[in-house]
């Protein structure tokens, strides 16, 4: 998975800085009006036409309300935090 770094900004929710975001497909970077997922709160952004993160409206929560990708992805940074938690304690 390729990494792109964007311009600094921090999750709407926790604060945590964002600079860098990657893309399901790996074919291009992250644009504007694609979901951001923070890797601090897992918290469900979208990138503003700066690239900076939003806060997602509600026309987008709904559309992207089960998305088979989103949800294998929010899985997969469930384990690793539960991995990392695991690995943190040992």
């Amino acid at each position: 998975m390729d990494i792109h770094r964007y311009r600094e900004s921090h999750c709407p929710n926790c604060n945590q800085l964002l600079n860098a975001g990657a893309t399901p497909d790996n074919e291009r970077p992250p644009q504007p009006g694609d979901i951001a997922i923070c890797m601090g709160c897992h918290h469900l952004g979208a990138y503003a036409d700066d690239m900076q993160v939003r806060n997602l409206t509600d026309e987008e929560m709904i559309d992207i309300a089960g998305d088979p990708d989103l949800i294998s992805m929010m899985e997969g940074l469930r384990l690793r935090k539960m991995l990392m938690e695991i690995l943190k304690n040992d």
